[in-house]
């Protein structure tokens, strides 16, 4: 009688890569990571460059066109690390369906309204149609690429390490990402205050996603916390930089804090234990037991 293919003989069939990324994690993290930035130093300011010369009469491309055409190869490259690793269920991109996966979203969604309904006297309300179209857009964008990468790819590659490193190391490395903005000429005041926000999302964005199963939940948190950001900067970018005031900071920490105390109550012991029996790291106490 003929027995079905083991997973030791479904792993052997993986691709090359595939094989490297599941047998080195920490190995598999750190090339993701090189690959990402490869792409966000080098290659993405050479797309802008290119198409700064085809611009029609030389005209200076805006702040909003520049951050757009810089996430083109960044999109391209998440595409291409997911594809070639087969990773689409893996990394999250499934059906938001369950309940549960709604119901842990209620707080995140509520909160988000509050950064969206305090820039709305900086006039982003006032932007042309067209950029206001162009800001979706690019929020979605940025939404996918950053998701695919943090919470998606380098969650997965983690995982096997535990569940507990992966939500720590994607955090950190998510907000450290950040840094690179003082490449564009951002002021260090703007980028202290991103590097404290998003640690913050980062640890709550990861267990959304765990617990959500599904990643779609926070690529719509993450377009809806930038759209008022970049709506605002493609108005008047030094009226959004010059707003960096240690207040700002501290409201933006408080803002932060809550975000990881949130997160910290999603993956309260209890649910590691569920989660690390969804995510095939430990094993199930009863056949007929299901998950809560």
């Amino acid at each position: 009688m003929e027995q079905p293919a083991s997973s030791h003989e479904t792993h052997r069939n993986a691709n090359v890569f595939q094989r490297f990324m599941e047998r080195h994690p920490y190995w598999g993290a750190l090339i993701l990571l090189a690959i990402l930035m490869v792409t966000l130093v080098g290659i993405a300011p050479l797309c802008v460059l290119a198409v700064q010369r085809m611009a029609s009469h030389g005209a200076p491309l805006s702040f909003l066109q520049k951050i757009t055409v810089s996430e083109i190869p960044l999109t391209l490259i998440v595409v291409l690390l997911i594809s070639v690793l087969g990773w689409w269920t893996d990394a999250g991109f499934t059906r938001w369906s369950t309940r549960q996966g709604l119901i842990v979203c209620i707080f995140p969604f509520a909160i988000t309204v509050l950064p969206i309904l305090c820039a709305a006297p900086f006039g982003y309300l006032n932007a042309p149609l067209i950029t206001s179209i162009s800001a979706v857009a690019l929020s979605f964008a940025v939404g996918f690429v950053e998701e695919g990468f943090f919470r998606g790819l380098l969650v997965r590659t983690l995982l096997p390490k535990g569940l507990v490193l992966s939500v720590l190391v994607s955090s950190v490395m998510f907000a450290c990402f950040h840094l690179f903005n003082l490449f564009s000429a951002v002021p260090w005041s703007y980028v202290a205050i991103q590097l404290v926000v998003t640690l913050g999302m980062g640890a709550l964005f990861v267990a959304l996603r765990l617990r959500a199963v599904s990643i779609w939940p926070v690529i719509l948190l993450h377009a809806l916390h930038d759209l008022p950001g970049l709506l605002l900067l493609s108005i008047d970018p030094r009226k959004v930089f010059n707003a960096a005031t240690p207040t700002a900071l501290v409201v933006n920490g408080i803002l932060s804090l809550s975000f990881i105390l949130y997160a910290v109550f999603l993956l309260r012991p209890r649910q590691l234990a569920e989660l690390s029996i969804v995510y095939g790291l430990a094993d199930r106490p009863g056949s007929d037991e299901n998950v809560a």
